[in-house]
């Protein structure tokens, strides 16, 4: 379960939350340099506010700012590149019954992330989380947080307030000699052992077989860029911890053009001669490292 943010229980709120049902100025922490895919961010999460599935009953909130949470219900993601917008509702009913009405009706489209519950002092706040299942490109995540939040002693006829946020994280594309070609025909994968003697190579497979080439190199095209900012809880590494070294060729005996770098944490580094590209998304490198561990014997990476 997500823990809400102390921030849903402050008395201050953002310019216009009172204002009505319209969406507050997005958000971002990013510069005009990536007007694109931020622009294609900010049209998603207006849009993602307009999906909402309110319960009946509810009207624009034309109260006190002060009753109104100054944040999103829950924990926003921790990316450098983000839009975000609300809306605020009124309506009057029971806290408990607005809340399994919320969780009910899932907007289409979207799959149930989490819910809580949270109470400071006579502030009493329940949140549901509603993650989009299939993101356009470009966009890392996007989420819809709703926060029914009540004054005083709950009733079954008390006056709530309902905040709705849609939050959208966004990368740059991914650039195109990021991709994998025809042109290579050879896949090399080396386990390397990150702990001393340092970094010795244990196994090392030659791939040629092309049905199997070319699955890897799928997988590996169809990751996206990773966002900026995420953090990553790691576990701790060991003396068995290992990486997964891939690199793309032409040949057996060519330079290699590309090489992909599956860790135990984090996303997949991608060097093209030497040269950094930008980390791309995937746990244990997602579809591509699953992939890759086949060619090695194993149903999914093992990086220890």
């Amino acid at each position: 379960m997500r823990k809400p943010a102390l921030s849903l229980l402050a008395v201050t709120v953002l310019a216009g939350c009172s204002s009505g049902h319209g969406t507050a100025s997005p958000t971002s922490t990013t510069s005009p340099a990536s007007a694109g895919p931020k622009a294609a961010a900010t049209a998603l999460a207006s849009s993602l506010l307009d999906r909402a599935v309110l319960p009946p009953g509810v009207r624009p909130y034309r109260g006190q700012r002060s009753d109104v949470a100054s944040g999103p219900a829950g924990d926003t993601p921790d990316l450098l590149d983000r839009v975000q917008a609300h809306r605020v509702y009124a309506l009057t009913g029971s806290m408990e019954e607005t809340f399994h009405f919320l969780e009910r009706h899932r907007p289409r489209g979207f799959v149930v992330s989490g819910s809580a519950l949270a109470s400071f002092e006579t502030t009493h706040v329940r949140s549901v989380y509603h993650r989009l299942a299939v993101l356009p490109p470009n966009i890392s995540d996007a989420e819809l947080q709703v926060g029914v939040e009540t004054h005083g002693r709950a009733a079954d006829r008390t006056p709530l307030v309902m905040r709705v946020d849609a939050i959208v994280g966004w990368t740059q594309p991914r650039p195109r000699e990021e991709f994998v070609t025809a042109r290579d025909h050879v896949v090399m994968v080396s386990v390397v052992h990150e702990y001393p003697p340092g970094k010795r190579v244990g196994r090392h497979v030659i791939v040629t077989e092309p049905g199997v080439v070319r699955g890897i190199v799928r997988a590996f095209n169809a990751l996206r860029v990773a966002p900026r900012g995420r953090r990553y809880h790691c576990p701790p590494s060991g003396i068995r911890t290992v990486s997964y070294h891939v690199t793309f060729r032409e040949s057996p005996m060519a330079a290699p053009d590309l090489v992909a770098t599956i860790g135990k944490c984090g996303p997949v580094g991608v060097t093209l001669r030497g040269h950094p590209l930008p980390a791309l998304a995937g746990f244990a490198g997602g579809d591509f490292g699953v992939a890759v561990a086949h060619v090695l014997g194993l149903d999914e990476p093992h990086l220890g």
